[in-house]
């Protein structure tokens, strides 16, 4: 193979490497129980830096930690297992597994005519990562981030302890 034939390979190859470390939102299934829950708990937030079983969360006034994905059955246990409470002080944070930048969400606000919300920021072709190493923007979320209660829904659905509300005509 010829040296700029074998470059364009490489370079070919690297965006393969890339696509597959990625999955779009629209294959994460919103789940119908505590299994599923926890499976995408586990495919769409980071864990325990040196346990897999474990859902690494920190709350303000605590260091980080882990929590075991089989003592989680909802966001209300790990709001009950941090010592917190729902827009309390030392509400738990988590880290989903996705590159996040405000100024995407105030330009998708903008555009979609929202001051309060941004319903609809996080579409079906929406990337996460599947191994935390390749987050380059990794951020610290409160499970009441209004911004992130529409992803909340779509992975964690009613264990988020969220719900979409319908437009009645």
């Amino acid at each position: 193979m010829k040296r700029k034939e074998r470059r364009k390979q490489e370079k070919l190859n690297r965006k393969t490497v890339n696509v597959l470390k990625t999955i779009k939102l629209s294959d994460i299934k919103t789940p119908t129980n505590v299994e599923e829950f926890r499976e995408n708990l586990k495919k769409c937030f980071w864990n325990e830096a040196c346990r897999e079983d474990a859902l690494y969360v920190r709350t303000e006034d605590k260091d980080a930690h882990g929590i075991p994905y089989t003592s989680i059955n909802s966001f209300a246990d790990i709001y009950t297992l941090t010592g917190t409470g729902f827009g309390g002080y030392g509400n738990p944070m988590v880290i989903p597994m996705f590159d996040y930048d405000f100024e995407d969400v105030k330009e998708h606000m903008k555009k979609t005519n929202q001051y309060w919300s941004a319903h609809g920021f996080f579409h079906d072709d929406y990337k996460l990562y599947k191994e935390m190493r390749d987050c380059k923007n990794p951020s610290w979320f409160t499970l009441d981030n209004q911004i992130l209660r529409e992803f909340y829904m779509r992975v964690c659905g009613d264990f988020s302890g969220y719900v979409l509300l319908k437009e009645v005509a």
